[in-house]
């Protein structure tokens, strides 16, 4: 996937590829290890997760750097609010 879209972008390096939910089927290690291995090959800068809580965010910067968090936020959803002061906490 990543490599098709390295084509489509006409890329060398995605800077920020943002894993948009985690596959409940799949061990987030293998998820967040295949995407470390795309960094360490040079075809992503960054790694970034959409939609995880702030348990999900520890365990995976157990396994990796995460550069961004996409998660809904708005008046009327505070869901995340958790997993916002621990961003905070990381800068």
């Amino acid at each position: 996937m990543c490599e098709a879209s390295l084509r489509l972008l006409r890329l060398d390096t995605i800077d920020l590829y943002q894993l948009h939910r985690l596959d409940p089927g799949v061990p987030m290690a293998d998820q967040l290890g295949t995407l470390d291995a795309l960094r360490t090959e040079g075809e992503i800068r960054h790694l970034g997760l959409d939609t995880v809580t702030a348990e999900q965010l520890e365990a995976a910067l157990e396994l990796t750097d995460i550069a961004s968090v996409q998660n809904r936020y708005n008046l009327l959803d505070r869901a995340s609010e958790p997993l916002l002061s621990r961003l905070d906490s990381l800068g």
